[in-house]
């Protein structure tokens, strides 16, 4: 085994991890590390690595090491509600970053305020690969005292030596030929297929990426047929990942292929100013009539008042949860029965839908944070 030590990210006082008041913290379910009461307002980085993840909310970052280990930074507790108010992130995905480096402003006055606590995590997310963590006791002082240290076990020593199973893995541009585009189904094929290893693995499409092991991340990329995407991975299994993966959208993830159109010649039709004008491309010569529908999908309402407390709320979730699960498990039974089992795979990945981590991670915190889990999951999903 290799030591290594993690400098603080913000200037605080130390605080026992199981003391911090979040389950989810406090159980270590998202990792181990340490907890900082910060004195001051600049994230730093503990150590040289690659910005890996900027959350959407810029709360909390992730950096990986040369090493491999994931060191996950989270500024305050149900901070993922502000949208971003107050942080400003300093870093972008993709960016190496030196030890002591700033990756992150955020605003202490309005935390202190709209935030439950300032509480400072800096966790190691991947912890099967550390031994013996050492957190530090009292004051730190970021970018110098060291707040946390442990030992790499040997395989993670062993993957450091041979370089590549630590770097970041890139495939080449694969263009997506899924008639529709990676809608649910083939989706959640995809996803399948990427859970299916260790590594960490993102899906990049126009400058964006995202959690390739989260359907509803994937969707959200909007890959539509005759893009182009491309994979970055990193881990144990990082070529075998890519190479799988890509050779899976290749393949069409189940779907039928519809090859890339030819460049459409420009369009030359003269623009009208009449909103009641639908523009279209003529078939052939004639007059059509018919009715003209507007379809728009039905507003669902749900409550916005918790029907009790966090743990009564997170139990009538669960339970709709699976009632939900039954269901379209019925539907994909009977859909298969009638017309057939392909037909039948898009109930399959409405399951896993429901499973996601990102939705449920949402729900989580709102949960947590008083409001109906109901509210939250429609909110997420839309």
């Amino acid at each position: 085994m290799s030591s290594t030590q993690l400098r603080a990210p913000v200037t605080g006082v130390m605080t026992p991890l199981q003391d911090v008041p979040d389950q989810v913290f406090a159980t270590k379910m998202v990792g181990d590390g340490v907890s900082i009461d910060p004195v001051d307002q600049t994230v730093l980085a503990p150590c040289d690595g690659t910005v890996t993840l900027v959350h959407p909310a810029h709360h909390a970052l992730t950096l990986t090491t040369g090493d491999g280990i994931e060191v996950m930074i989270h500024v305050g507790l149900d901070t993922v509600d502000l949208k971003g108010d107050g942080f400003e992130p300093l870093v972008a995905e993709g960016d190496a970053v030196t030890c002591g480096q700033p990756l992150l402003n955020f605003d202490a006055e309005l935390l202190s305020v709209r935030a439950t606590s300032l509480l400072t995590q800096m966790l190691v997310t991947n912890i099967e690969r550390v031994r013996n963590l050492h957190p530090a006791l009292g004051y730190v002082t970021a970018g110098q005292d060291v707040a946390l240290s442990f030992d790499l076990d040997q395989a993670a020593a062993e993957v450091d030596d041979a370089g590549p199973a630590s770097e970041v893995v890139t495939s080449d541009a694969v263009k997506v030929l899924c008639a529709s585009g990676l809608h649910a189904r083939p989706a959640a094929v995809f996803v399948n297929t990427a859970r299916g290893f260790e590594s960490q693995i993102r899906l990049h499409r126009a400058g964006r990426e995202v959690n390739a092991k989260s359907v509803t991340a994937v969707m959200t990329l909007d890959v539509g047929h005759g893009d182009d995407v491309h994979l970055t991975a990193w881990g144990p299994d990082a070529d075998a990942a890519t190479a799988a993966l890509v050779a899976a959208i290749a393949g069409g993830l189940g779907e039928t292929l519809l090859p890339v159109a030819a460049e459409p010649a420009p369009d030359t039709t003269p623009e009208v100013d009449d909103p009641n004008l639908i523009h279209g491309v003529s078939a052939s010569p004639g007059l059509a009539v018919g009715r003209v529908l507007h379809l728009a999908a039905p507003e669902i309402d749900v409550p916005t008042a918790p029907t009790g407390d966090a743990d009564a709320e997170w139990r009538a979730f669960n339970e709709a949860l699976d009632r939900a699960r039954a269901q379209l498990s019925d539907l994909e039974a009977a859909t298969a029965a009638r017309v057939g089992i392909y037909q039948a795979d898009i109930f399959g990945a409405q399951r896993q839908l429901l499973d996601d981590p990102d939705l449920l991670e949402s729900v989580l915190d709102g949960v947590k944070s008083n409001r109906a889990a109901g509210a939250v999951w429609k909110e997420a999903y839309e």
